[in-house]
């Protein structure tokens, strides 16, 4: 069998201060790379003028995008010429942080709330959506799940995360772990003595060992929705989540957990007693199994939809880049 070959940009884009693997086409996880590489040839490719000589404001011939992943690099032209909007500078954040100031890009593909104004300039990208899209997850979460048989036997919750500085989410899991021992197998705050494996499938088996998965984003911010929630969902657990209040618009809240954006310790000790009703009752546990991660007659938020985030590209584009008349 020969060996997959990694997707390279069609779309002329330069892509700038993204982590140092990244760059290794080769490299032993490289499926993150591959995602961007295909997101931003579908994103971009419509809207790229075939020349520098016919780029217009809302249409660049070439594009650099800059991440927040390392250092600090000022954007630059990867296809200079007489046309000033030959090239359109873009600035990529999947963390709750984002390059400053927003203005120094055309355009801030971050998680939070779309805002076009020339002075602001973000269009709201979830990293969710990301993975979401390019590896076809969407169908999936309209579909039920299969519960395994009741004589299989499944641990009680896992935790995943290399970043320990989180106190609401530390806060919680230590309560959680007071009622039933959680298993902790990520870089941080572990108590297993191994790690979770990296490779999604294997990730997704590992993560199906279990009933529940504490899924807590690094911070609460209404649009910031990563990956965690949908590992969790798709490696047959029920989510238990803080982060993102948006889900519960842009999901279906009957299909996991959460607390409130702010939470106080009876916050908490309410959804630990939720978690341990499910724990307990067999019938509640596999109703909220069985409800779809998104409703099958369920319309895709913008912030879901290529076409849509594509139209605030150009939107944004247009009103940056386009000279404003003078009195």
């Amino acid at each position: 069998m020969s060996a997959k070959i990694p997707p390279e940009p069609v779309v002329p884009i330069k892509f700038l201060r993204f982590w140092p693997g990244f760059y290794d086409k080769f490299a032993p996880l490289p499926s993150d790379r591959d995602d961007f590489i295909l997101l931003f040839n579908e994103l971009l490719g419509p809207i790229t003028a075939a020349s520098p000589e016919e780029a217009t404001p809302e249409r660049p011939a070439a594009w650099t995008i800059t991440s927040v992943f390392q250092g600090r690099e000022a954007p630059r032209d990867v296809a200079p010429g007489a046309n000033p909007y030959a090239v359109a500078h873009l600035s990529y954040s999947g963390e709750p942080h984002y390059n400053t100031p927003l203005t120094s890009y055309h355009i801030n593909l971050i998680m939070r709330e779309t805002d076009t104004d020339p002075s602001v300039r973000t269009v709201c990208l979830p990293l969710f959506m990301v993975a979401s899209h390019i590896r076809g997850y969407f169908p999936l979460y309209c579909a039920p799940r299969t519960l395994p048989p009741a004589t299989t036997p499944r641990l009680f919750c896992s935790f995943v995360i290399s970043n320990g500085g989180c106190a609401i989410r530390n806060r919680f899991a230590q309560m959680l772990n007071s009622y039933k021992t959680i298993h902790s197998c990520g870089g941080a705050l572990n108590n297993t003595g191994f790690l979770a494996p990296r490779d999604v499938p294997q990730y997704l088996l590992f993560l199906s060992q279990f009933k529940f998965m504490v899924c807590f984003e690094n911070k609460s911010i209404p649009e910031y929705l990563t990956e965690k929630l949908y590992y969790a969902w798709l490696g047959n657990t029920i989510p238990i989540y803080w982060g993102a209040r948006k889900t519960q618009t842009w999901l279906n809240p009957r299909a996991f957990l959460q607390l409130p954006d702010e939470p106080t310790d009876e916050d908490m000790r309410a959804l630990v007693a939720r978690v341990a009703e499910l724990d307990t009752n067999p019938a509640a546990y596999a109703a909220m199994h069985a409800e779809p991660l998104i409703l099958p007659d369920a319309e895709l938020p913008r912030e879901f939809r290529m076409d849509a985030i594509r139209e605030d590209i150009v939107a944004t584009l247009r009103r940056a880049r386009t000279p404003r008349e003078t009195a």
